[in-house]
């Protein structure tokens, strides 16, 4: 696919919403203000003080310090009730990106190199019949995901599954090939036209997970394109417990049962079914039958979280609280009425 990179100079803003960042976001920041393809402002949306507080008093720094050693972040406080996965990056839309290209990723992710905005950026340029021409239908662009040197051989193993060395442009002619992957784009590293942001929806407001999956359905829907930039890599991986893993896809099965105009038409099991079988035979050719009994008891946490999350709205507000990995965004959800008395 004829790709180039784009000459123009673009102006790209960043938002990194943060809660209890470790070392990892001192790592990220260093990275971005070296960055080939210069970031305009970084706007870190801190929710509550004290996790960003206590990361400061270990490195030895106070706010003002901070400040000053990365000059290009803006950093503004919320409430910890105040944050939701989708709103909180749809005000920093609105209200605090005006850049032609607006770059979301997550505390914990690292770039692999000074190139990665470049490379994001690029994308914006796959075209399946012309080079050095920006596609105008392409509404976002997503890195690769690599594990940490750290991670196990099953977590390292999953990302090369979900982030392949190839890269896609994907649109709504996908759908019968690649399903639920059509609409597969990532926070953790993605970049996203402003304008068509506005044009598309923007993230939704009011969901427990999966912001970044619902917009790009909603994109592709209106018939703009998402593309895999695999050349532009950020380091990111979990360590989850199987007990986190059904909080996590608990909320992940919620959100698609909110979206029936994304999710209804399409599934996600046959997706976890290949990971499942893919990774299994891995680790055993590996010999890594203790990470296999690891990864199986991982996977079925993940299925029975899905399957409660699809179908929550049968659920009992506690048990809902029991198995979110989000809590405050339910009890707040609750407080509105949204689907009446669960109790």
């Amino acid at each position: 696919m004829p790709i180039n990179a784009p000459v123009t100079d673009a102006r790209i803003d960043a938002c990194i919403p943060s809660f209890h960042p470790g070392r990892s976001l001192m790592e990220l920041l260093d990275l971005l203000h070296v960055q080939k393809r210069a970031l305009r402002k970084i706007l870190l949306v801190q929710t509550g003080r004290e996790g960003l507080d206590e990361l400061l008093k270990r490195e030895g720094m106070d706010t003002d310090s901070f400040l000053a050693k990365y000059p290009l972040v803006t950093l503004r406080y919320i409430g910890e009730d105040e944050f939701d996965h989708g709103a909180t990056r749809d005000m920093a839309m609105q209200l605090l990106c005006d850049a032609e290209y607006v770059l979301m990723m997550t505390e914990d992710a690292v770039p692999y190199d000074d190139e990665l905005t470049e490379r994001l950026l690029s994308g914006f340029y796959a075209h399946p019949e012309k080079t050095g021409v920006r596609n105008e239908k392409t509404a976002a662009v997503y890195a690769r995901q690599i594990a940490r040197p750290e991670a196990g051989e099953a977590e390292k193993y999953t990302r090369m599954f979900n982030y392949p060395e190839e890269p896609r442009l994907k649109g709504l002619d996908d759908v019968p090939e690649l399903g639920i992957k059509t609409f597969f784009c990532s926070n953790v590293c993605a970049m996203y036209r402003r304008d068509i942001y506005d044009i598309a929806g923007g993230f939704p407001k009011g969901t427990p997970f999966n912001e970044d999956m619902i917009y790009a359905g909603h994109a592709v829907s209106a018939g703009y394109l998402i593309y895999y930039a695999a050349d532009a890599v950020v380091i990111h991986s979990h360590d989850y417990t199987a007990a986190q893993q059904f909080r996590r896809n608990f909320d992940l099965g919620a959100s698609q049962a909110d979206h029936p105009e994304v999710f209804g038409s399409v599934s996600s099991q046959g997706e976890g079914m290949k990971l499942v079988v893919a990774a299994a035979g891995h680790l055993l050719k590996k010999g890594r039958i203790k990470e296999l009994f690891h990864f199986a008891a991982g996977c079925a946490g993940r299925y029975l979280g899905y399957k409660k999350g699809k179908n929550y709205k049968e659920l009992s507000q506690e048990k809902i609280l029991k198995y979110t990995m989000n809590r405050v965004y339910w009890t707040r959800r609750f407080a509105g009425g949204r689907f009446g008395d669960q109790s």
